[in-house]
């Protein structure tokens, strides 16, 4: 018996320098796919290895992958850094959600805001509630489902903004879409609710209203 521990434990030592060696390589293939290689689908596959790998070096090449030439490639980095977590990530993605040069595409910026989502404290919340308010809606609508995932009071009040706005900033689509979205969160202040109700006159965000209502 004790010549078979024996046995199991070298075997198990064996397996997991072997996983080590597998696993240092895979980073180093991905991370060379992922600044150099030509073909799009090697880069957006090197992405999704690498958002398992946390480590400052990925971080900063996922960072830089933000800015590839291909916005598919850039989208699976900005998921990527969401599972990063870190000073790091969260200082990427907001660079490419507040676009000061204007380079980053709104598929890129919509991906950033997602995984901001994920990832930001609750004490700053405000960045997403801030991206509602963004002139793309892609961007705007991809901030109300972050918004929606976090159910926090920050959430709330940003949705009901949305809603509260007449002056014709939002479009239907997103006004209907901070409708369903308020639908997501676990608590409701009766009176606000109330008061969006008296003042709707979109038939489908009235709908979502009610619908609020009965499910609360």
């Amino acid at each position: 018996m004790r010549g078979t521990r024996e046995v199991d434990r070298r075997v198990a030592a064996r397996d997991e320098v072997n996983g080590v060696v597998a696993s240092a390589r895979a980073r180093a293939t991905s991370l060379e796919a992922l600044r150099s290689a030509t073909d799009l689908v090697d880069r957006i596959r090197a992405a999704r290895t690498l958002a398992s790998i946390r480590d400052e070096e990925t971080t900063a090449a996922l960072a830089a992958a933000l800015r590839d030439a291909s916005a598919e490639v850039a989208v699976e980095a900005a998921e990527a850094l969401g599972r990063h977590r870190g000073p790091g990530a969260i200082g990427a993605l907001r660079a490419a959600l507040d676009n000061s040069d204007g380079y980053y595409n709104p598929m890129t910026r919509a991906a950033s805001v997602r995984a901001l989502g994920a990832i930001l404290p609750s004490d700053e919340a405000a960045l997403i509630a801030n991206a509602v308010t963004s002139v793309d809606p892609m961007v705007s609508l991809a901030a109300i489902a972050a918004l929606a995932e976090r159910d926090e009071p920050a959430s709330r009040d940003a949705l009901a903004a949305v809603l509260e706005n007449r002056a014709g900033f939002y479009l239907p689509l997103t006004r209907q879409a901070a409708a369903r979205a308020l639908l997501q969160l676990r608590r409701w202040d009766e009176e606000k609710y109330r008061t969006l109700l008296e003042n709707e006159a979109d038939a489908t965000v009235r709908e979502s209203l009610v619908a609020l209502r009965a499910s609360s």
